[in-house]
C-alpha cells in the first residue's frame, strides 16, 4: 500500500524540541563529559524548520536543519544581543505587535495565541533530527508557513539583523572614543566595549549558517514533534526559547568536552575531518576538543549586513 508519510520534518514546518543528550553524545568515550551533561535536555522550545542543510533520504539516521526559535510574547529587551522588544514576528492567531509588524499565518494548526518568531541575534540553531515516520503529516496536525509568508518573515528577519549590526556598530564606535580618551589622559585602564560577557555572547552566536563546517555531523540531536498542541496542553506552559538556548550552548559536544577537561585543556586543531553520517569514530571524538575555529560571529554579522551609507 502506497504512503505519504513524511520521514523528515519539512522545511517551513513548526515543531516542538527537546534535546537528547544522550544521542549527541553517543560515541564519546569520556566519562567526565557525560556527567557535566547530566541535567541538560530538560526543557522543550517551540521551533521552526527553516533550511534542511542536506538532502534527507530515508536510510540517513539524521538530517541537519537550521532552525528558528519561537517564544510566548515579544522578545524581551537584551542588550547583551543588541535586542528589543520588537525584534519578533507574531504568529496569527496572535496579530499584537510594538510597531504593528503583521503576523505570519501559517497552514494547518496552530494553536496559540501569543507565540512570536524571536529575531535578530542569536535566535536560530543548528540541529540534527532523527529519520523516522511523521505520522503527524499524515494526521493533519502540522503547522507550516506557506513559501510567501516564509519570504515576508525572512525580509523581518533580515531587518532586525541590521538593526542589531547597527547599535553593535555603535557601541564599537563608543567604546574606541572612550578608549581613546582613556589613553590620552593616561588613564591605567582601557574603557570597556561593551561587558565581556555581552561580546562573548555574540561570539559564540550563529549567524544563518556561515559558519557551517564537517563539525556539524556532531551537531546536538533533538527530540521532535510536531503536534503542538500536545506537548503545551496550556499556552502558559510554553517556556522562554532562552532556556533552550542555554542547554543547546552547554551542550554543543566541544564545549561539554572542555567544560569536563577543564578549562585549562586546549584541543589541537583538526584540519581534516572524517564528513561521514556514521556514530563519531576514535579520530572524530578527537575534534570535541578542538577550539572552535567557525568564523566570529561578529564578523560573520558585519560581513552580511552592510553599513549605511556615508551621508
Amino acid at each position: 500500500m502506497r504512503t505519504h508519510t513524511r520521514y523528515c520534518p519539512l522545511p517551513g514546518a513548526y515543531g516542538v524540541a527537546q534535546l537528547n543528550v544522550e544521542a549527541t553524545l553517543k560515541g564519546i568515550d569520556d566519562p567526565k563529559a557525560h556527567e557535566a551533561a547530566r541535567g541538560l535536555g530538560t526543557t522543550k522550545c517551540i521551533i521552526y524548520f527553516c533550511t534542511a542543510l542536506q538532502l534527507p533520504f530515508p536510510q540517513d539516521p539524521w538530517c541537519k536543519y537550521i532552525v528558528y526559535l519561537v517564544g510566548p510574547g515579544p522578545r524581551t529587551d537584551d542588550p547583551g544581543r543588541y535586542s528589543t522588544p520588537d525584534m519578533c514576528i507574531p504568529i496569527f492567531p496572535c496579530v499584537d505587535h510594538p510597531t504593528n509588524r503583521p503576523p505570519v499565518q501559517p497552514s494547518g494548526p496552530f494553536p496559540f495565541s501569543n507565540c512570536y518568531h524571536w529575531t535578530g541575534l542569536g535566535m536560530e540553531r543548528r540541529v540534527r533530527v532523527a529519520t523516522r515516520a511523521y505520522m503527524e503529516y499524515d494526521e493533519g496536525t502540522v503547522a507550516k508557513l506557506p513559501g510567501i509568508q516564509h519570504i515576508d518573515m525572512e525580509d523581518s528577519f533580515f531587518n532586525d539583523l541590521s538593526k542589531s549590526a547597527a547599535a553593535m556598530r555603535a557601541a564599537e564606535a563608543a567604546g574606541k572614543t572612550r578608549q581613546a580618551a582613556a589613553h590620552n589622559v593616561g588613564a591605567e585602564e582601557k574603557a570597556p566595549i561593551g561587558s565581556d560577557d555581552d561580546m562573548g555572547d555574540i561570539a559564540g552566536l550563529e549567524i544563518y549558517g556561515l559558519t557551517y563546517k564537517a563539525g556539524d555531523n556532531l551537531l546536538p540531536v533533538i527530540n521532535v514533534w510536531l503536534d503542538l498542541g500536545a506537548q503545551f496542553p496550556e499556552e502558559s506552559d510554553i517556556p522562554s526559547p532562552l532556556e533552550f538556548v542555554k542547554e543547546y550552548d552547554a551542550l554543543v559536544p566541544s564545549r561539554i568536552v572542555r567544560a569536563a577537561k577543564g578549562p585549562s585543556v586546549r584541543g589541537p586543531v583538526v584540519s581534516q575531518v572524517d564528513t561521514s553520517e556514521s556514530t563519531p569514530s576514535q579520530g572524530q571524538s578527537r575534534l570535541l576538543v578542538e577550539e572552535d575555529q567557525q568564523m566570529d560571529a561578529h564578523d560573520a554579522l558585519l560581513a552580511i549586513v552592510p553599513s549605511a551609507p556615508a551621508s
